[in-house]
């Protein structure tokens, strides 16, 4: 809801020519997740029953795996056996480049058995952080440890997506701390210290974020070797990415008038990187509806089923049926920008249908916190992890089903919970008969 009041409200005009289309759907999307929300919390009344599993021995399995394909990822991403911090803190434009290099340029083998292991790795951030009291010295050491690795990683890559995953997922466990009342003592102290916790973890982030971002900038503009770009020549250039061609900088926009001068051009593009793609969803809306038959959701999905059929370009005519396709045709290229969560599964069942989906979105994420809560099993707190991702994606795109490793662990992960919750169903039968 945030990015759609950014997007509506900000220092950017995008000039939508279908607002009631837009801001209409969108509402309706809250509501669907709202009330699927509320409909699994009020169903029912789950019996309090722990699953039968160590999740400690599940976590040192998960972290082991992690580590083992720590420094064969490095060596394929970034060309090093260690994590160059100091190029992707000085210089992540570069970092960056090398990165996309690597990736291309490097054999492709531990990259298959990263997806291929993805949900076992995918497990050790969100058992880490929302399991944390129940863990021992051991877990708990070698949760941490993945958690560092994890963004060292990402910043030697000059990623900054790894590093806001992880910082969403810490920010999600303070606020749920926040709202806890199990803690014993002065609440209002505690509230205070949590908060505090908050703003250093995301004013880290947005410090990190901005530093990123003006180093790729830098990066990309074509300057002699002995010119060095000034301030202003800087800022002018972030405030034509921020704008992605579609949009106009209104300079008497409130927010603009809240921040410092110096801090106007990197607010502006952080604003505008997280609700662009709402933009991409404005464009889709008023194209029309041809299913791509199930394909459309998951790019990795689509590229792997393609090549089961013996078709000439199978995959082209699938993909020109999508939104995706639609969209980038009209100067909106789905891959270099966002157009949100929306438009995938919307290239499958239509837009009305994707509402029904954020309803069922909506329910298993209500469900999955409501399992964990009550059974502690770990792979209901990883499905809603997995959901809170998403949901935090809405605005950019199918964030869990695109990467191949996304996409296998939490599709597994979600598999195991949902094997898990009747098998434990067949327990409380029995168990009361």
């Amino acid at each position: 809801m945030l990015t759609i009041f950014i997007f509506a409200f900000g220092p950017l005009d995008w000039s939508i020519e279908n607002p009631y289309y837009l801001y209409g759907f969108l509402f309706f999307c809250c509501i669907a997740l709202i009330l699927g929300y509320l409909l699994a919390i009020k169903k029912g009344k789950t019996e309090t029953y722990k699953i039968n599993l160590d999740i400690n021995k599940i976590l040192i399995i998960c972290a082991s795996v992690y580590f083992i394909f720590y420094i064969p990822t490095l060596l394929t991403t970034t060309g090093k056996w260690y994590p160059d911090i100091v190029t992707g803190l000085m210089n992540s434009g570069i970092a960056y480049k090398l990165s996309a290099y690597y990736s291309l340029h490097s054999s492709h083998l531990v990259m298959y058995l990263r997806i291929l292991f993805s949900p076992l790795m995918i497990m050790v951030i969100p058992i880490t952080l929302l399991f944390w009291p129940k863990l021992s010295t051991t877990a708990k050491v070698m949760g941490v440890t993945t958690i560092i690795l994890s963004f060292l990683l990402g910043i030697s890559q000059g990623i900054n997506k790894s590093c806001a995953d992880i910082t969403a997922q810490i920010v999600l466990v303070l606020m749920i701390l926040f709202f806890s009342n199990n803690h014993k003592g002065s609440k209002i102290f505690y509230r205070l210290k949590i908060i505090s916790l908050i703003i250093l973890m995301c004013s880290l982030f947005f410090a990190y974020n901005i530093t990123i971002m003006r180093n790729r900038i830098t990066t990309d503009i074509s300057l002699p070797d002995d010119f060095e770009i000034t301030t202003k020549e800087l800022n002018a250039s972030i405030d034509a990415y921020s704008t992605f061609g579609s949009a106009v900088i209104n300079d008497q926009n409130i927010i603009l008038k809240l921040i410092p001068d110096e801090l106007e051009s990197s607010v502006v593009y952080l604003l505008s990187y997280i609700s662009h793609g709402y933009k991409g969803l404005s464009i889709a809306l008023d194209q029309n509806f041809t299913s791509s038959y199930g394909l459309g959701f998951s790019d990795f999905f689509r590229r792997n089923i393609s090549k089961l059929f013996d078709q000439p370009n199978f995959e082209d005519v699938v993909y020109s049926r999508t939104y995706m396709a639609k969209t980038t045709k009209l100067d909106w290229p789905v891959g270099l920008v966002w157009s949100t969560f929306f438009v995938y599964p919307a290239s499958d069942i239509s837009f009305y249908g994707t509402i029904a989906l954020i309803f069922l979105i909506g329910y298993l994420f209500a469900l999955s916190w409501k399992d964990a809560l009550k059974t502690h099993n770990p792979f209901a707190i990883v499905a809603f992890n997995g959901f809170c991702m998403m949901i935090f994606y809405f605005s950019a795109n199918n964030q869990m089903f695109q990467s191949g490793e996304n996409f296998v662990g939490f599709s597994v992960v979600l598999l195991l919970w949902f094997i898990s919750r009747l098998m434990l169903k067949r327990k409380l039968k029995t168990s009361a008969l």
